[in-house]
């Protein structure tokens, strides 16, 4: 809830005024809580996962984060 930064590698995300949940779309390039869009709580690029270890981090008052990847192969 409330201001929290997300550091993913290099990466730094600010959200505003999280209520709960948020979830961000790095391949659909959306943030979003259920149905209701919320890309003006967030500023920042989206963050991508790059091969091999990648450090995160978050600040604020933020009970977990998941990271659900999303494979393809050819």
């Amino acid at each position: 809830n409330g201001d929290i930064t997300l550091m993913v590698g290099t990466q730094i995300v600010e959200l505003r005024d999280v209520d709960g949940s948020i979830v961000i779309d790095s391949e659909m390039k959306e943030a979003y809580k259920g149905t209701a869009l919320q890309n003006e709580k967030m500023t920042g690029e989206f963050p991508l996962l790059q091969p091999g270890a990648n450090a995160v981090n978050w600040s604020g008052n933020v009970a977990s984060v998941r990271i659900k990847p999303n494979r393809r192969t050819l």
